[in-house]
């Protein structure tokens, strides 16, 4: 696995179509191995070099944790999630606000998984 910085540096390279496309299949490949706090702390990285791109990587955020790491746990079916989500109306709100927060993040994907079941 490459390197926050090599990622981070990624940014700049025309392999992607935008300068966040590194930095969300980074995101993508973390919140699969179950690294939900790092995934935060890349983000905190990332948002630091360029401020500008937050609320992106923050909007993008719960979608990419929902199908990269919940959905690989629980194999929830499409009606429970919509069900759940009907019930937990601010799972994705919750995501997003504790994203800058590696424990809080960690602790809000954790009581999502055990709910979601």
């Amino acid at each position: 696995m490459k390197s926050y910085d090599e990622i981070l540096n990624d940014v700049t390279s025309h392999k992607y179509v935008s300068e966040s496309g590194p930095i969300l299949e980074f995101v993508r490949q973390l919140a699969g191995d179950g690294s939900i706090g790092d995934v935060s702390e890349f983000i905190q990285a990332y948002v630091e070099r360029v401020p500008s791109s937050e609320k992106f990587i923050l909007s993008s955020l719960p979608a990419i944790i929902l199908d990269s790491y919940i959905y690989p746990k629980t194999q929830v079916t499409f009606e429970r999630f919509i069900k759940w989500s009907e019930e937990n109306s601010d799972w994705a709100d919750q995501i997003k606000n504790s994203a800058l927060n590696a424990e809080k993040l960690a602790e809000i994907v954790s009581n999502i998984l055990v709910s979601i079941k």
